[in-house]
């Protein structure tokens, strides 16, 4: 009976957001999620994107700048990966994604999430068309810790 209604929660965020989505935003509702090592293995068209990843890491909230200092740009969000692991350190972290929101603190790191992600093509200051994302649009809790 719980399996039921989490997938029914599942379908319910998928309308939802196919209500929400423009035309040029597709969908493909009857696909399953995808997971992020399926995502980052793919040429990501723009379109929208879903994905079943747990919560690693949140950064909810910017380290103080000390005085005197030259800070950078604080950017908040949240690690995601297919695994409920800390994420690998080195030089290069291909084992998650990183998705910018100004909302970090609503997740809960260990729990997994159905994320409404879009990428898309934007033409930049020159005139050359850029891609851009991943963008979170929206989020759903699909599973429990661990």
């Amino acid at each position: 009976m719980h399996m039921k209604s989490l997938m029914l929660s599942g379908v319910f965020l998928i309308t939802l957001c196919l209500q929400q989505a423009g035309a040029d935003d597709m969908t493909d509702i009857t696909a399953p999620p995808l997971s992020v090592s399926e995502m980052k293995d793919r040429v990501m068209a723009p379109r929208i994107y879903m994905v079943a990843a747990y919560v690693v890491e949140k950064y909810d909230t910017c380290p103080p700048c000390p005085s005197n200092a030259v800070c950078e740009t604080c950017v908040l969000g949240i690690y995601v990966a297919d695994n409920n692991a800390p994420r690998k350190s080195g030089p290069v972290m291909n084992d998650g994604l990183y998705l910018q929101t100004n909302e970090a603190g609503r997740f809960q790191a260990g729990v997994k999430y159905l994320f409404r992600i879009r990428y898309r093509l934007e033409q930049n200051a020159a005139g050359a068309w850029q891609q851009t994302g991943p963008e979170l649009m929206d989020f759903a809790r699909i599973g429990p810790e661990g």
